[in-house]
């Protein structure tokens, strides 16, 4: 019989062996090296076009959901300009935190100061980063004519005390108060002439600021700023959502470049084939049959097509392929409704128009599966349906439908088909995940054929979408009932006028929502599903006076701490610690 110490080594073991698995494909490109992302990337067909924008001379912003690509072709960028000297010099910068700076914009009347002085950091801390790629790679050039006015530490303190939300020592305080433009420009322009280049990129990934949108005019603002006749800036943004506030007209200041890619663009499976290649060593185990199938329920976004890619290949011993490929679509799909689910958790005021959005998309759904079954014999297929548009133009109908569109749970194909004076038609793809997994292209009476499902994909598309309204799938009561879930004042309880409604109109004071940086700091430790199911039993047995993510990301010293629980050691201590990390980067992005 086993004591009680050998089953723990043995749960301890199996739990080294499952996270060692789990960490076999990185499917996020901001935590890849920049090796990898210069070997591995596929740049075939419509990629080539996002990055030849990315280094192109005017300014640009990259649209697309998570997950299409934004990020890893920015980083590519980046690395490719760096030995060609026909290219810019390029600077990478991510707001991926964003957030943390969110609860400044209730504590502090200069929040917007902070905010701004906040992206001078990471900007100079981008050149610096852009100075020691080129001295890695290129000719190495004289220090001298490299020289930067604000040393890199004080830059990397600064950025990290304001994300943690405290006070600035005095000497960084005062550097903090004289960074400027200005200076931020001359330093560009310098630095481009000794590097032999003629103009600068800046690219500005995650620059959907959708959680805090007291920022985006800020953020948009400095957009318009920085851009010049020898530099170009570049932002990431999600679609439907990014609000770019009052000054800022997204026709006239930058182009938008679509980053999410079609799967009717005919390049698209040559794409999804080269990132499959190259990125996943396993490729060759997965059935061409089942990867072609894979490559549409992946729905344009190449992270999804490896997640799926990898889930199908690790339930090797799961069956057949047809119970294998079954499992891994459910999963996938479920993920990716609880994905779209958790914005209910990082912004409860939308919590009503993301649960109506839910059943509106699986209804959606519904009416093209049975539309489909009953093309199933005349050479065509259905993939769109448009939705007429209201008179009113119902704001809370179209944030829902935005919200589904930043999820990647639908494609807008982005313009306006008209049938008649009366009647104009917005069109959507909804997500081919979805009509795979409810047998929209298959006989539910028959076994799954992954080559006669691709068929009925790549038929032919009937001339007009399948035209319904939000009001006949929902029902008008449901429609009419549409809020934003805005939190009573903190006061006295009483229910809020308006979203923009600055003050209570019963007690007379200030109205502030809540924060989701605090939210995601409350967040017990021992239900981050990032972590295995042993590590959260282990941190909430041992680990007594650290139960929340604030805790945790308050200590001074997290692997030490980590390293005290039984059987965690410091690799195991590293791997909690980047799950923790992962989980809150996810919440808070």
């Amino acid at each position: 019989m086993s004591t009680p110490d050998q089953t723990d080594a043995a749960a301890a073991a199996a739990d080294a062996d499952a996270d060692e698995d789990s960490l076999a494909l990185e499917v996020r490109a901001d935590q890849l090296p920049v090796d990898v992302i210069e070997r591995d990337t596929s740049i075939d067909g419509p990629a080539s076009t996002i990055v030849e924008a990315l280094l192109g001379t005017t300014a640009k912003l990259i649209v697309g959901p998570r997950g299409c690509g934004k990020t890893h072709l920015m980083r590519y960028a980046w690395v490719k300009s760096v030995s060609d000297v026909n290219q810019p010099l390029v600077v990478y910068l991510s707001f991926n935190k964003y957030l943390h700076l969110e609860p400044l914009l209730r504590a502090k009347s200069n929040a917007l100061d902070i905010f701004h002085g906040w992206i001078l950091s990471l900007c100079y801390l981008g050149l610096y980063e852009a100075i020691e790629e080129h001295q890695k790679r290129a000719t190495p050039i004289a220090e001298d004519d490299l020289w930067i006015e604000h040393l890199k530490e004080d830059l990397i303190a600064i950025a990290a005390r304001l994300e943690r939300g405290g006070a600035l020592q005095a000497a960084h305080q005062e550097l903090f108060d004289s960074l400027s433009l200005v200076q931020l420009k001359q330093a560009i322009a310098r630095l481009a002439t000794a590097l032999g280049r003629s103009r600068t990129v800046i690219l500005m990934d995650d620059a959907a600021l959708t959680l805090a949108p007291e920022y985006l005019p800020n953020f948009f603002d400095f957009f318009r700023a920085i851009k010049s006749s020898n530099i170009s800036p570049k932002a990431s943004v999600y679609p439907g959502t990014t609000e770019y506030g009052p000054r800022f007209h997204v026709a006239h200041e930058a182009e938008e470049v679509p980053a999410w890619i079609s799967v009717a663009d005919p390049r698209y499976p040559q794409l999804m084939e080269s990132i499959g290649t190259k990125r996943l060593k396993e490729y060759e185990r997965v059935p061409q049959e089942i990867r072609e199938l894979f490559k549409y329920t992946a729905f344009g976004i190449p992270r999804a097509y490896l997640t799926l890619l990898r889930d199908f290949a690790k339930a090797a011993n799961e069956g057949t392929n047809q119970k294998r490929f079954n499992m891994t679509i459910e999963k996938f799909m479920r993920n990716k409704e609880a994905e779209y689910l958790s914005l209910i958790a990082k912004a409860p005021k939308l919590a009503t128009l993301i649960a109506t959005g839910n059943s509106l998309f699986k209804k959606m759904c519904a009416e093209l599966v049975a539309e489909n079954n009953k093309l199933a014999k005349t050479g065509e297929k259905q993939l769109i349906i448009g939705f007429q548009e209201s008179p009113e133009r119902n704001p809370y109908v179209e944030r829902m439908f935005s919200l589904l569109v930043e999820a990647g749970l639908l494609f807008d194909l982005d313009s306006l088909v008209s049938h008649g004076k009366a009647r104009t038609y917005k069109r959507f793809i909804p997500h081919l995940g979805a009509l795979i997994g409810d047998r929209a292209f298959s006989d539910s009476s028959r076994g799954l054929s992954p080559t006669d499902i691709v068929e009925r994909i790549r038929l032919p598309d009937l001339k007009h979408p399948l035209r319904r309204s939000a009001s006949t799938l929902l029902g008008e009561d449901v429609i009419s009932h549409l809020k934003l879930d805005l939190p009573p004042c903190q006061n006295c309880q009483v229910a809020r006028t308006s979203e923009t409604a600055k003050y209570c109109v019963s007690c007379g004071s200030k109205l502030t929502d809540a924060s989701a940086y605090e939210r995601c700091m409350q967040i017990k430790l021992s239900s981050i599903p990032t972590l295995t199911e042993w590590q959260r039993a282990r941190l909430q047995k041992e680990l007594l006076d650290v139960t929340t993510v604030g805790d945790f990301m308050s200590l001074r010293d997290p692997g030490t701490e980590l390293r005290r629980i039984t059987w965690v050691g410091p690799v195991r201590a590293s791997r909690i610690h980047q799950s923790i990390d992962a989980y809150v980067g996810e919440f808070l992005f």
